[in-house]
């Protein structure tokens, strides 16, 4: 049997390799990095799982490291709605503005495709399911923001006010 130089120099990697690629290998690799925590960019769970990682290529024989880049992340704390005393729970659409220390007050208005959106300035917005269109959506989202309005509230699922 003829070797190639290529693979006589590679056989040492796949050797380890095979032995690290294997049912009992990966799921033990898939329990560490799940023990991290929470993986959001530049978190310490994230760092940390990078770090594990880079461990893990180069004692399979990869040279590794880190390219650093910059980014703006928003970390969400807290979001709800309360109304009429009932806390409700919410999601931002993403990228969300931050409301700062202070909870966002709002007179709340309702979306209606006819409405003037000059009503809406100030306002917290509710956008019921079924009271846009579902074509114009994203068009109707940029009226309520370009309005003034200081939220736009999405429900999803069952009407939020009868």
């Amino acid at each position: 049997m003829l070797l190639s130089r290529r693979f006589v120099l590679a056989a040492p990697f796949l050797a380890h390799f095979n032995a690290a690629v294997n049912g009992a290998g990966l799921l033990t690799d898939v329990e560490t990095y799940v023990r991290f925590g929470e993986h959001r960019t530049a978190t310490p769970a994230d760092l940390a799982t990078s770090e594990w990682l880079r461990g893990r290529l180069e004692t399979a024989g990869f040279k590794a490291g880190f390219q650093p880049w910059n980014l703006d992340q928003f970390f969400l704390e807290r979001c709800d709605i309360t109304l009429e005393g009932q806390k409700l729970d919410a999601f931002p659409l993403w990228i969300p503005k931050s409301t700062g220390p202070s909870d966002l007050k709002a007179q709340l208005a309702r979306y209606a495709p006819d409405a003037r959106v000059s009503r809406f300035r100030g306002c917290a917005v509710l956008m019921e399911p079924g009271g846009a269109p579902r074509s114009a959506g994203r068009g109707n989202v940029s009226d309520v923001e370009d309005s003034g309005a200081v939220a736009c509230i999405m429900p999803s699922g069952r009407k939020v006010i009868p």
